[in-house]
């Protein structure tokens, strides 16, 4: 990013979004989130199993809005806020799960 803002100066929002994207996406694996998709307004985040990553968000200040399915592929379903954007949501609830 900084070498981008370097050369480039001044980013585009788009690119920005998409460098997110992409730390969102390793921050993600990290606490063993597999694949992450957004159905009517859930962030839907698939796991192998229940870590203990999970249980912490399950347990956190937003588990109001948490559901967990351990079907034959398990996931967390979190419900956005209203007017939340989709990538502030996915950093809010990754930042809970990595405590």
């Amino acid at each position: 990013t900084d070498e981008l803002l370097d050369r480039y100066g001044d980013l585009p929002q788009v690119v920005n979004d998409l460098i997110r994207v992409s730390f969102l996406k390793n921050k993600a694996a990290e606490v063993g989130i597999t694949e992450i998709s957004d159905q009517n307004g859930r962030l839907l985040l698939y796991c192998g199993n229940l870590t203990e990553s999970i249980s912490r968000l399950l347990t956190s200040d937003i588990k109001r809005r948490v559901m967990f399915s351990a079907g034959s592929k398990p996931y967390v379903s979190v419900r956005l806020e209203e007017k939340q954007h989709i990538l502030d949501a996915l950093k809010e609830v990754l930042d809970r799960m990595q405590v």
